[in-house]
């Protein structure tokens, strides 16, 4: 039963009124004619009188009629599959909607589910359907609609188990709702059975829209825990040297119930190389319950090897206990940099710039322009202030089959001798100047902010390359199929990109030296042009980890590879059966749902994909049962009004009212008849 207007039971105090008119009435006595006191002796006695009620019948019909008007206003409603019930007339739909999430294949919690599964399985009266999800990230039907109970239970048995998904009660919530469309009964309902993780409540419920006719019941299975478990893992696949250049930076965290605190433990973490013990570490949680454990770099062997990380937590959850990766060793790709004249001075600030940091992806090897272009073993050619372009028809064909190629432009240049073919991404018109504009110099601007070859400063602001200043630039037309990705604050191009078969070229409009601009001598000149050169060899790098329930495409994932070649793919889940995608034979993507690793071949080569768990899940904090109950009511909403919490409505529930209003004046009635009876006895008693 619920109450439309609760606050009108305030006025319930009222019923104080009768129960002290009771107590503090006095009775009225017969007065006795009797001669002149004045010659008696006055005696002072003390009377003593006992307030009790004598008529019972009457104060409770004027109480009982009094509360049931505060009841009448209050609007009382029953649900009707209650009053159904009662009667025996009610079929219902039950959607069971099991949480089977990473955080619920602790033994005891998946326990308690299959219990209240199985306990809500056999409640199904005659008459009564059911329908069987399991959800995750993602939910599935396990079960249909069904009337038979053997059915879901054998379903339940048969399918229903824990998995490495984390928890999204959208996913499932949203799958439930699109299955009670479908019912066949009049009265439907909800079953959810979960531990309640927080963490599953990241995505907001505000968009889902439960039916205001839905019955929700929330069946909590979890239990408060403590977590030690992998945060984060800092590490990287790529490696082009002989020893992995960097520290791998492990970060711990825990999980404990309120109250509790995982201040001062203490473990070890130890890394694993192709399965041998490679170095273990010392841990000890602060009193944030964190800690940060570092190994220091090593030696590594060629191609590609399979890392682990592994603290000793001894917990429930020993999926987040440890941190799959892999490492490549590989050889870095060759930029070749063409130089003439004076441009070679130039060239140094720009060799520097792509030799500075560790573990980069490229080596540079310089070329003056009247040597014979070498371009077999070459992924990219900068072309730095050339009087004239040497192997054009190379140079073509060479971007054509993926090649990268980066024209910069300087004082040398010579317009007449770059002749208009499909090569260059704009016409070449003049030079200009940063004086001729009334200015000493002309600034970057406009820049296409998303694009990758900026990346390096969306997270420490573009302000360092505004700041860079050009005293001279050539002013370029570009074609129609260019794409101008920065300009000069005079308007004019700076950088301009187009494709050319499966590679792209890249113009930059001003030179690599000091005398055109002070680019050189800035901080933002090593990492742009490091992310310039990466952008035209359309090199990635790739990740040393996936998640479960990532997407994992195959598509150029081959070594060396920057073309979509399809191959005959192999792919082994971690525990050796060979992957089926998405109803292909060789499919271009696959679901990673086992945490591992995965192998994976084509032709002569072999690779392996590390997956781990999803980390959202180790944090066991959890909300009652009263709070998601409360949640998921605040998405039923009235027909008609999309922003208003939903209450009530006439198709749910039976108004209670006009029976206790009906009530109340049977009651005032009989107390005016019981109260003009009470009042002729007590006057024949007292003979007024």
């Amino acid at each position: 039963m619920q109450f439309l207007t609760p606050l009108f039971w305030i006025a319930s105090a009222a019923v104080a009124i009768p129960i002290l008119l009771h107590l503090t009435r006095r009775e009225v006595k017969r007065p006795i004619p009797f001669a002149s006191l004045m010659f008696l002796k006055r005696i002072p006695v003390q009377e003593f009188r006992r307030r009790k009620v004598r008529h019972w019948l009457l104060l409770a019909l004027r109480c009982l009629a009094l509360l049931a008007l505060v009841a009448a206003f209050s609007r009382p409603v029953i649900n009707r599959l209650f009053l159904a019930q009662v009667a025996g007339t009610a079929t219902r739909s039950t959607v069971i909607l099991v949480d089977h999430s990473l955080s619920m294949s602790r033994p005891a919690v998946w326990k308690r589910a299959g219990s209240q599964v199985s306990d809500t399985i056999s409640a199904l009266d005659r008459g009564d359907e059911g329908c069987l999800i399991a959800f995750g990230t993602r939910a599935e039907i396990l079960q249909p609609w069904t009337r038979d109970v053997s059915q879901l239970e054998a379903a339940a048995q048969r399918r229903l188990q824990s998995s490495f998904e984390a928890t999204s009660y959208i996913a499932g919530l949203r799958t439930a709702v699109e299955q009670l469309a479908q019912a066949h009964n009049q009265f439907k309902q909800i079953v959810l059975v979960s531990d309640l993780q927080s963490s599953g409540l990241k995505e907001s419920l505000s968009d889902l829209e439960i039916p205001a006719d839905v019955d929700l019941k929330v069946k909590d299975v979890g239990q408060d825990a403590r977590n030690v478990y992998i945060d984060s893992v800092r590490v990287e696949r790529d490696i082009y040297a002989a020893q992995y250049p960097h520290t791998i930076v492990v970060r711990l965290a825990s999980s404990t119930p309120e109250g509790d605190s995982a201040a001062g433990s203490r473990g070890t973490a130890q890394l694993f190389l192709a399965d041998q013990l490679k170095d273990e570490q010392k841990f000890t949680l602060s009193d944030a319950g964190t800690a940060t454990v570092d190994f220091k770099p090593f030696t590594i062997d060629d191609g590609v090897t399979r890392g682990r990380l592994v603290i000793d937590s001894e917990d429930d959850l020993p999926a987040d206990d440890t941190w799959n990766f892999t490492i490549e060793k590989k050889t870095p790709f060759e930029v070749q940099l063409v130089t003439d004249g004076g441009a070679q001075e130039d060239s140094v600030f720009l060799r520097q710039a792509l030799s500075s940091g560790a573990n980069l992806p490229f080596a540079v090897r310089q070329i003056a322009a009247h040597g014979a272009l070498n371009l077999k073993d070459t992924r990219v050619v900068i072309l730095s202030d050339l009087s004239r372009i040497p192997g054009l028809k190379a140079l073509e064909e060479f971007v054509r089959q993926g090649g990268g190629l980066i024209v910069c432009l300087g004082s040398d240049t010579q317009p007449d001798s770059y002749p208009k073919s499909d090569l260059l991404p704009g016409r070449l018109v003049q030079k200009q100047y940063g004086r001729a504009g009334g200015n000493e110099f002309v600034t970057l601007s406009d820049m296409q902010r998303d694009h990758p070859v900026f990346a390096p400063f969306k997270v420490t602001g573009f302000a360092a390359l505004n700041a860079v200043r050009f005293y001279g630039y050539w002013e370029v037309e570009p074609n129609p199929d260019g794409t101008v990705l920065a300009s000069f604050s005079s308007g004019r191009p700076a950088l301009v990109e187009h494709p050319l078969g499966e590679g792209r070229v890249l113009l930059f409009a001003s030179s690599l030296g000091r005398v055109w601009s002070d680019f050189p001598i800035r901080s933002s000149y090593v990492p742009f042009w490091q992310e310039l050169v990466q952008y035209a060899a359309d090199w990635k790098g790739r990740p040393s980890q996936f998640q479960v329930d990532e997407v994992f495409s195959l598509t150029g994932w081959e070594n060396g590879s920057r073309t979509d070649t399809k191959h005959r793919w192999e792919m082994l889940d971690p525990g050796g059966r060979r992957m089926i995608g998405l109803a292909q034979s060789d499919p271009d993507y696959v679901m990673l749902e086992t945490p591992g690793y995965y192998e994976l071949r084509w032709e002569k080569t072999t690779d392996w994909v590390a997956v781990n768990v999803d980390r959202s899940e180790s944090d066991l904090s959890r909300v009652r049962a009263g709070e998601m109950l409360s949640a998921l009511r605040n998405t039923q909403m009235r027909p008609g009004s999309a922003n208003r919490a939903a209450t009530p409505d006439e198709t749910t529930v039976e108004p209670l009212w006009p029976f206790l209003l009906g009530l109340a004046l049977i009651l005032l009635l009989a107390e005016s008849l019981v109260a003009n009876r009470v009042g002729r006895q007590i006057s024949e008693t007292t003979g007024t």
